[in-house]
C-alpha cells in the first residue's frame, strides 16, 4: 500500500474521531473505582488506520501484515509497539470503528462485524458426552 493511501485513511479517521471522541466521552458511564488506563505511544486514529489497511491491502493474517509494517512502514508509523501489545491495544478501538464504518456507509445495508475466533468449550475427546445443552 502507498504512502499516500496510509495519510488518505488517517486523515479520514482522524478528522471522524476529532468530533466523534467528545462526544463518546460525555456517553460513557464514570465508574468511581475505575483504573487509569495505560497509556500509549500510537494515538487512536493510528490504531484504526492500521486496522483498516490490513483489511484493504490483502494479507491473509494479520500478524505478517503486521511485521511488513514493521519493515516496510515503520518511517510512516514512527512509534510502533510489538505485535502483543498492539494486540491489546485493538479492543480501544470498537466503538469508534463501529461508528466510522457506520458513518460511511449511505444505506444501512444489514452487514456487521463479527468475530470468528473458536472458542474451546471441552477436550474433542467429551465433546459427545457434554451435557451443557440437549441434543434433541
Amino acid at each position: 500500500m502507498n504512502v499516500d493511501k496510509l495519510v488518505e485513511i488517517y486523515y479520514m479517521v482522524d478528522e471522524f474521531l476529532i468530533k466523534f471522541m467528545p462526544y463518546m466521552e460525555k456517553k460513557l458511564l464514570t465508574e468511581p473505582t475505575r483504573k487509569p488506563t495505560r497509556t500509549c505511544s500510537l494515538n487512536l486514529s493510528e490504531i484504526m488506520t492500521i486496522l483498516i489497511a490490513f483489511h484493504l491491502i490483502g494479507f491473509r493474517n494479520f500478524k505478517m501484515y503486521y511485521i511488513h509494517l514493521e519493515q516496510f512502514h515503520s518511517s510512516e508509523f514512527r512509534t510502533l509497539v510489538s505485535y502483543n501489545r498492539f494486540i491489546s491495544l485493538v479492543k480501544r478501538t470498537l466503538v469508534p470503528m463501529y461508528f466510522f464504518t457506520h458513518s460511511l456507509s449511505k444505506t444501512i445495508t444489514g452487514c456487521y462485524f463479527m468475530d470468528s475466533t473458536a472458542i474451546k468449550v471441552c477436550k474433542v475427546q467429551r465433546a459427545c458426552s457434554n451435557k451443557v445443552f440437549s441434543r434433541p
